[in-house]
């Protein structure tokens, strides 16, 4: 049952980091999304003050747009979020469900050891 308990510590242990390697991927394409939109933002907003000046009928027209951009972020940041919460369960299940496995089996061992000293 040693081996059965270092596999299914490996097994968990691998099911661990690949589920922190996915929200690593998740938080740096998060992270890029939202660095892009902040450049976005930072961009729009120079160029606004440089064509209220000249363009102030292009104002509202740069607003939309951005605007538009945010709530594009916004909609990839609640995927993302969404997405974490949804692989944070499926990790908790898979982790629930080898504890179930492993515990059937230590009955099943238990049991066929029972059995062969009675």
């Amino acid at each position: 049952t040693q081996a059965m308990e270092v596999a299914h510590m490996r097994a968990a242990e691998e099911l661990e980091h690949l589920y922190e390697r996915k929200l690593a991927a998740e938080a740096a394409r998060y992270e890029a999304l939202k660095q892009h939109k902040d450049d976005m933002q930072s961009a729009f907003e120079e160029k606004m003050l440089q064509l209220q000046e000249h363009h102030a009928g292009q104002l509202e027209r740069y607003r939309e747009e951005m605007a538009v951009a945010r709530r594009e972020a916004e909609r990839v940041h609640g995927q993302l979020r969404e997405e974490k919460e949804q692989l944070k369960e499926s990790y908790e299940e898979e982790l629930t469900q080898e504890d179930r496995d492993y515990e059937d089996e230590i009955t099943k061992l238990r049991r066929k050891h029972a059995t062969a000293l009675a």
